[in-house]
């Protein structure tokens, strides 16, 4: 009983790191942002061909990790809105696929992260975002906005 009961015990801590935390929930994140100190998200690619949003949020324990998404993807580019109700200060996050060649999406709100990596990127917002208020361009290396739009891109 006393070894079952450390097992238990012993797998159900929370992890070491971001990338153990992502690794319990099989997710290998494509592009991942740090948000604050105490909270990554990243994006990842969903057997079906759609894409994901995952977080690893620092708590008292140690790395948890959770979904925060998971939608079908039609193509890049996209555009996704997520509001996180979760304990952290950054309430919404916007993801997705970006344009061939861009290498920064940026939000007309101040915001965090936005560097192309893997086709995906992924940027927190402190404040809560509706749909109409998302305004969003995507940026080459050079600086040249390569596509531009507000709300979701499907």
């Amino acid at each position: 009983a006393i070894l079952v009961l450390g097992w238990v015990a012993s797998s159900t801590r929370a992890a070491d790191s971001p990338g153990e935390a992502f690794g319990r929930l099989q997710i290998r994140p494509a592009n991942t942002v740090a948000l604050d100190a105490a909270q990554i998200v990243g994006v990842y690619a969903v057997s079906d061909g759609g894409l994901g949003l995952v977080s690893a949020e620092l708590r008292d324990a140690g790395w948890e990790g959770r979904v925060l998404d998971e939608r079908p993807d039609p193509g890049a580019p996209s555009v996704r809105l997520v509001s996180d109700a979760g304990g952290s200060s950054w309430r919404s996050l916007v993801y997705g696929r970006a344009p061939a060649g861009a290498t920064q999406v940026r939000l007309s709100v101040a915001s965090i992260g936005g560097e192309v990596a893997n086709g995906t990127w992924v940027v927190g917002v402190r404040s809560p975002l509706r749909e109409e208020q998302l305004i969003w361009w995507f940026e080459d290396a050079d600086g040249a906005v390569l596509l531009s739009g507000s709300g979701e891109l499907h």
